[in-house]
């Protein structure tokens, strides 16, 4: 984290990657929690890494249609072509179109030969026909029928966005908006109130009985910062941040 920004350690990946234990490297893209889309430099970068420590490269794009218009998300297999013979994405339509209960995903393996290796490496966990015919037809009906209205999904997500780092901005300056450029998360530092992970959750879920993600949730890096859903009706949202704001009154 620096001056707000998240970014890779590429040294310590770097590090890591010579570990001749280590044969992949997983990179999610847009990151989740904290809402970075990877720029094609980043890009370049990890992939020297995985091709001089010959590294399969997995990435997490599940998040890739729910970014912000500031952002330039493309998917990896397009900002570096050349990873294709080390590169699995997995997405799926359960993030963008709310889809999660149909269990439908996907995996992009654009090598032969690396596909190959994936799909026996399913057959020998008997998992290779495990499809639903529904999740199936949801996931062409989505992806071919879907966009007018994940465009204007996006744009009730953004202006929540928008809405939050203004009510912040006027509201709650202790609380810091981690800038993002996707997801429909937000990554909220809270670590200028000066309280413990464990007081933090006590005052949002029994004083403002707004119940929000620990982000120690995802290691220790994230003490002090909570995940806020804002999928939601732009109402509900006031609502909750007009409780945070008398919690903390």
């Amino acid at each position: 984290l620096n001056d707000g920004r998240y970014t890779m350690d590429f040294a310590d990946l770097e590090t890591k990657a010579a570990d001749p234990a280590n044969k992949m490297l997983i990179l999610c893209h847009p990151h989740n929690p904290v809402g970075r889309v990877w720029t094609a430099a980043e890009i370049q970068q990890l992939g020297d890494i995985c091709r001089r420590h010959d590294l399969i490269l997995v990435t997490d794009e599940i998040h890739g249609e729910l970014c912000y218009s500031w952002a330039d998300y493309r998917p990896v297999s397009a900002l570096a072509p050349e990873l294709n013979d080390r590169l699995v994405v997995c997405t799926g339509p359960s993030k963008a179109f709310n889809l999660p209960g149909l269990r439908i995903s996907l995996a992009i393996i654009p090598s032969p030969a690396l596909r190959e290796r994936f799909t026996v490496g399913l057959r020998d966990l008997n998992e290779l026909f495990g499809f639903n015919r529904l999740g199936m037809l949801a996931l062409q009906a989505a992806y071919e029928d879907g966009g007018p209205w994940l465009d204007a999904l996006r744009a009730y997500l953004e202006a929540n966005y928008l809405y939050l780092r203004d009510f912040l901005e006027r509201e709650l300056p202790q609380i810091r908006l981690t800038p993002a450029e996707g997801l429909y998360l937000a990554w909220l530092d809270c670590r200028p109130l000066g309280l413990s992970d464990a007081v933090l959750q006590q005052l949002l879920t029994d004083n403002a009985r707004v119940a929000l993600e620990p982000g120690n949730h995802y290691g220790p890096e994230g003490s002090g910062f909570v995940r806020l859903n804002l999928a939601c009706p732009r109402a509900l949202l006031a609502q909750a941040l007009a409780r945070i704001r008398r919690a903390l009154a």
